[in-house]
């Protein structure tokens, strides 16, 4: 990626006013992009994956599991059932930030 797209897009999600909760935590932007690229490839992951699969200092577990839950009562993310197994719960961005961020990526 040519470096002015990549500084142009990083402008754009942090002045984005519906993105901003994501930023509240040393962990949220790369969670939010997480999400992102899972829903791009149409597959689903559960809480305990997307928790390792943090390069950013990870929280303590349960510090990880408010913050979804504050972005799932926020609509800013859904919980479904895991594709495949039915007790766990996958975690996917909701529409409107897909939306939000296919605008700014120019999906």
């Amino acid at each position: 990626m040519n470096i002015n797209i990549y500084i142009k897009s990083t402008d754009t999600l942090l002045s984005n006013e519906n993105l901003k909760v994501f930023y509240t935590t040393s962990y949220g932007f790369e969670l939010m992009l997480n999400l992102y690229k899972q829903s791009q490839l149409e597959t689903d992951m559960h809480i305990d994956g997307l928790y390792s699969s943090l390069k950013s200092q990870l929280p303590r577990r349960e510090a990880f599991g408010n913050y979804i839950n504050r972005l799932h009562a926020s609509n800013y993310i859904e919980k479904r059932i895991h594709s495949q197994k039915k007790s766990m719960k996958s975690i996917v961005l909701s529409e409107h930030i897909i939306i939000e961020l296919d605008n700014i990526f120019e999906r």
